[in-house]
């Protein structure tokens, strides 16, 4: 929390440690990738060619001068390298859930922030997320570009897309959190916040200690307000 408000940056946790033990993981991100290569014409077990190295080089898939072995193992290692740090934000600050969860039964805090770099988490039945990165559907998009004079480079990109949109993806189980994530890959350990990015407020639990609302209070920029919110009618107001 400290380091919040005074370095004003957000910690980014590894996938790993997320607590959705459906959360995606490299072996899932494997999974959508071998079930869909299997029905496209472009041979990712092959070790790319020059071209394609300058091509994912500019992207900003690779690194120059690099190997990354196969065309698969590019589109895979870019995917789990840029989204294997995250950090996981809400558009509620008033989910009594959340704040029981989150907040040590009330006894912490939430900040709110103006940020733009987050995305937002797109929630699915079970059966609807598994649909949307099965081999079959994967397929039946890629079929349509087919016929295109860059189809290669086409599916190639949809590749790279579908890996990441898994990573914002989760099942509607969930949908009360009403998820934004930051998304960077794993030699960023924070998120510094940027121009116009910046700590808007900071909602205190009904049940946090005076020590704390005084910290809190004292160690808060003067245009920052610390407020103290009550339960009433099993709502965070």
């Amino acid at each position: 929390t400290l380091d919040i408000i005074l370095n004003r940056r957000l910690y980014l946790a590894s996938l790993a440690s997320l607590n959705d033990p459906m959360e995606v993981k490299t072996v899932q991100a494997k999974t959508v990738m071998e079930a869909s290569l299997r029905e496209i014409d472009i041979d990712y077990s092959k070790i790319p060619s020059e071209s394609d190295l300058r091509f994912a080089t500019e992207l900003g898939l690779i690194k120059a001068g690099y190997d990354h072995g196969t065309l698969g193992d590019i589109v895979l290692s870019a995917n789990t390298r840029y989204y294997s740090r995250i950090c996981s934000l809400s558009a509620n600050p008033r989910n009594i859930t959340m704040w029981s969860h989150y907040a040590n039964g009330h006894q912490g805090i939430c900040l709110e922030l103006e940020i733009a770099a987050a995305m937002p988490v797109r929630y699915y039945c079970p059966e609807k997320l598994e649909l949307l990165f099965s081999r079959e559907h994967i397929a039946q998009l890629l079929s349509r570009v087919n016929d295109k004079t860059n189809a290669a480079t086409l599916k190639f990109v949809y590749m790279t897309e579908k890996l990441q949109k898994l990573h914002r993806s989760k099942t509607d189980a969930w949908l009360y959190e009403q998820e934004w994530r930051i998304l960077r890959d794993e030699r960023n350990r924070y998120y510094d916040l940027k121009d116009g990015e910046y700590l808007s407020k900071i909602l205190v639990g009904e049940r946090i200690s005076s020590l704390h609302y005084d910290i809190l209070k004292k160690l808060s920029p003067s245009h920052v307000p610390v407020v103290r919110t009550m339960i009433i009618n099993g709502e965070v107001r």
